[in-house]
């Protein structure tokens, strides 16, 4: 049994569409964004975790979004069987994200030990607690404040 399609859905469907479209592809260029900062040796580096897991993050997205495409280029709803069958890829998708945001924090963690880094205590000014977390060369480069 299909939803009767008025205007009103027809266009809240376009706004999901397009707002759907919109944070996909803002979520993936944060998260690309994010994992490049990472990637940067400098004397100071702050590490942004879950950059990567950030930018698979935008798959489910991607996943939702087909929701309200569907309506705006059939004209009716999803089917359920297809919309069951989605469910699981971004189940997955979000576990993988989390996944790789464990094994990449890691990764680098340890890659910034072997080149001589030293961490910080506390979270840098800005950060959310546990999210950002300071590498310096040099221990008094702990106390300075960075932007």
């Amino acid at each position: 049994m299909y939803l009767v399609v008025t205007k009103t859905i027809y266009l809240k469907s376009i706004f999901g569409m397009i707002l759907g479209a919109l944070l996909t592809v803002g979520i993936f260029l944060l998260g690309c964004t994010l994992y490049t900062k990472n990637s940067q040796l400098d004397d100071v580096i702050i590490i942004v975790r879950g950059g990567v897991a950030i930018a698979i993050f935008s798959i489910p997205m991607l996943l939702v979004t087909i929701f309200p495409s569907h309506i705006v280029f059939t004209g009716k709803e999803l089917p359920h069987k297809y919309g069951v069958r989605l469910v699981k890829p971004m189940i997955l998708s979000t576990v993988l994200g989390f996944i790789l945001m464990i094994f990449i924090s890691v990764y680098h963690t340890s890659r910034l030990e072997k080149l001589g880094y030293i961490r910080c205590s506390g979270t840098p000014l800005g950060y959310m607690p546990a999210m950002g977390v300071k590498y310096v060369k040099e221990p008094q480069l702990c106390k300075k404040k960075t932007h």
